[in-house]
C-alpha cells in the first residue's frame, strides 16, 4: 500500500500529470495539396496518349476527341498556372504548342486522305506523336513528384 502513495508523490509522476494538463506541442503546418488537380491532369494526359495511339487507325473520329482534350488541358493549365513549378509550366507550354501543331497536321489529313503530301504528313505525324508521348511521360512524372 505504501508503494501507491510513493508513486503519487513522486516528482516524475507529478511532471507527467502537469504535462498532460498544460503542455506545449510542436506542430508542423502543411499546405493542403489539391490532388484533384493532379488527378484531372493525369487523366487528361493519359487520354491524350490513348487518342494519339488510335490516331493512326481512325483519324476522323479521334481528331475531335483530341482537340477537345487539348482545349481542356490548355484551360486547366491557364487557370491553375500558379500551382506548378517552373519546370512543369515549361513542359506544359511545350506540350500544348506541340499538341496544337499536331492538330494542324491532322486536319488536312482528315479533309483529304488522298493528297500528294500524305506520305510526308504521315512522317510528320509519327514524329510529332512520338515527341508528344515523350512530353506526356515527362509531365506525368513531374506531376507525381510535385503533388
Amino acid at each position: 500500500m505504501k508503494t501507491r502513495n510513493v508513486k503519487k508523490t513522486d516528482l516524475l509522476h507529478e511532471k507527467n500529470n502537469q504535462r498532460g494538463k498544460n503542455s506545449i506541442v510542436n506542430a508542423v503546418l502543411i499546405n493542403k495539396v489539391d490532388l484533384s488537380l493532379s488527378l484531372k491532369l493525369q487523366n487528361l494526359i493519359n487520354y491524350f496518349v490513348e487518342c494519339i495511339n488510335e490516331l493512326q487507325n481512325n483519324k476522323k473520329n479521334i481528331l475531335t476527341d483530341l482537340l477537345i482534350c487539348i482545349e481542356h488541358i490548355k484551360k486547366i493549365t491557364v487557370n491553375e498556372s500558379g500551382c506548378f513549378n517552373r519546370e512543369l509550366e515549361n513542359l506544359f507550354q511545350e506540350f500544348l504548342e506541340g499538341a496544337c501543331y499536331l492538330g494542324d497536321i491532322v486536319k488536312p489529313l482528315v479533309n483529304s486522305e488522298e493528297s500528294s503530301n500524305a506520305h510526308l504528313s504521315d512522317i510528320l505525324l509519327t514524329a510529332k506523336t512520338s515527341h508528344l508521348q515523350w512530353l506526356a511521360v515527362c509531365i506525368l512524372t513531374e506531376l507525381q513528384i510535385t503533388f
